[in-house]
């Protein structure tokens, strides 16, 4: 849909009508990129001196979390309050940040994280509006976003197993491995992806 068209079916202005119609095409490119098409570069990233934003201010942080021992979780803690800050005001957004519900949800802290790498803000904004809708589980959202920033699709069975034979194929070039021993090792890896597998579901029911 045109900017002239949204304006007259929405009832808008035209410059609400151009922010809607750009708003679209932003979320179009994200839902490409979640779908896996081929070809899409990675966003920019915000640096760590861009998410601190001057000495002060990561003297401030680190001041305000004291919890926080690490570099790297006090550069979390800025991408995340950079989401924040950008998302708050937004309605349609408050199942992410509102009511302060990501002090007290990890996994929308860390959604939010991600969010916060994205230089962009109106590509952060369409971005956290499609996972308002979705309301992914547990760390499913923050690989959700941290796959659209890298310009990473779904992955599927067929690649996978492509990278596996791959590697087999490597490993036993290096170490003479027989087709027998090739056969104990997957039988082995199947087992454990089994009991991986267990444990995954289990504590995805714990999280609900």
């Amino acid at each position: 849909m045109i900017p002239d068209e949204a304006q007259a079916s929405e009832g808008l202005s035209l410059e609400e009508a151009e922010e809607l119609q750009k708003l679209r095409e932003l979320q179009q490119n994200i839902i490409s990129r979640m779908s896996g098409d081929a070809g899409l570069p990675e966003l920019e990233t915000v640096s760590k001196s861009e998410a601190f934003g001057s000495p002060e201010i990561k003297a401030l942080l680190r001041q305000m979390n004291p919890r926080v021992k690490t570099e790297r979780g006090l550069l979390n803690v800025a991408y995340m309050l950079r989401a924040i800050t950008s998302l708050m005001h937004i309605p349609e957004c408050s199942w992410l940040c509102g009511d302060k519900t990501a002090e007290k949800d990890t996994a929308k802290r860390t959604i939010l994280i991600e969010l916060g790498k994205i230089r962009d803000i109106d590509v952060m904004t369409a971005t956290a509006l499609i996972l308002c809708q979705l309301k992914p589980k547990g760390k499913q959202g923050a690989l959700m976003v941290r796959n659209i920033r890298l310009g990473r699709g779904k992955g599927d069975v067929y690649s996978l197993a492509n990278e596996i034979i791959h590697i087999i194929n490597s490993y036993s070039k290096r170490y003479q491995m027989s087709p027998d021993d090739l056969l104990q090792a997957l039988q082995i890896a199947y087992i454990q992806t089994q009991e991986l597998k267990g444990s995954l579901t289990n504590l995805e029911e714990d999280n609900d």
